[in-house]
């Protein structure tokens, strides 16, 4: 979607065969950078567990000010905890229609607390009729 290859990436990062400076690219947007998933030819666990994935997010800090990164669904996968644990905190991205309550409550339950930072709702149906802006003054909840 930006026009860049997709390797090298982070699959190639995280298996030491390049540095981050050579996989994370420049955007045509002022500031933002972006790091490709690349090839993994291991399992995606594999990749994080060990000092690499830690010693990696160390040298983003040094590099960005904020550090957004797009997992894969929190629920069956052990990558979350992985990848979450050198993360400062978690955004929760919902999708409308497209998970259980109860499903969400356990994946929200599942989380640190003091590292869950709120919830996106997206993919919601505007123009449905008991859609009242954000709710203000619907008198519901």
């Amino acid at each position: 979607m930006l026009d860049h290859p997709s390797t090298p990436g982070l699959a190639e990062v995280l298996a030491g065969d390049v540095s981050p400076d050579e996989a994370i690219v420049s955007t045509n947007q002022k500031n933002l950078f972006v790091l490709p998933a690349g090839t993994v030819l291991s399992s995606p666990p594999e990749l994080f567990i060990g000092s690499r994935w830690q010693e990696f997010m160390g040298r983003c800090s040094e590099l960005f000010k904020l550090i957004l990164i797009d997992t894969p669904p929190i629920l069956p996968l052990a990558d979350f905890e992985l990848i979450s644990a050198a993360c400062d905190g978690v955004v929760m991205v919902v999708r409308a229609h497209h998970g259980q309550r109860e499903t969400l409550q356990k994946t929200a339950g599942a989380l640190d607390p003091k590292k869950l930072l709120g919830v996106v709702f997206n993919a919601t149906d505007v123009s449905g009729k008991d859609y009242d802006g954000y709710g203000y003054g619907s008198g519901k909840s």
